[in-house]
């Protein structure tokens, strides 16, 4: 299936785990694809895997706790592929968590559900709005 022919996808955190198959995932269904990550070797592996099946794939080794990264990302996917129609915010950055101040198990969960995905990729939209 090709679902995702033409678009372009930035997958945060698709260095391992579910943002890997995610990544992996997008490209089989035809969506280029960024792979931004904080461990160039896990980007490698990742942007290996996809070339390999036939995908188009750029890794990139980013830090989301670091804006300047992020905006970098964002300017290196645009710059490679023209445009950007698809973010999952799958990345994990810790300094964000209140886990401490949290009391109830559900406001936890909360806390650190909200972090996922969070940094400054959560505004990447707005840099590449038209």
């Amino acid at each position: 299936m090709n679902r995702l022919a033409g678009k372009v996808a930035l997958v945060a955190g698709a260095g391992r785990g579910i943002g890997r198959a995610i990544a992996k995932l997008y490209a089989e269904e035809g969506a280029k694809v960024a792979v931004p990550s904080l461990t160039a070797a896990n980007v490698e592996q990742v942007v290996r895997e996809i070339e390999n099946r036939g995908g188009t794939a750029i890794g990139i080794s980013c830090d989301i706790g670091d804006s300047a990264q992020n905006d970098a990302a964002v300017a290196t996917v645009i710059s490679a592929f023209g445009q950007l129609d698809v973010l999952v915010n799958n990345a994990f950055e810790s300094s964000s968590l209140c886990c401490s101040r949290c009391t109830s198990p559900v406001a936890r969960v909360n806390a650190s559900s909200a972090s996922f995905g969070t940094g400054d990729f959560r505004s990447a939209r707005l840099r590449v709005a038209p």
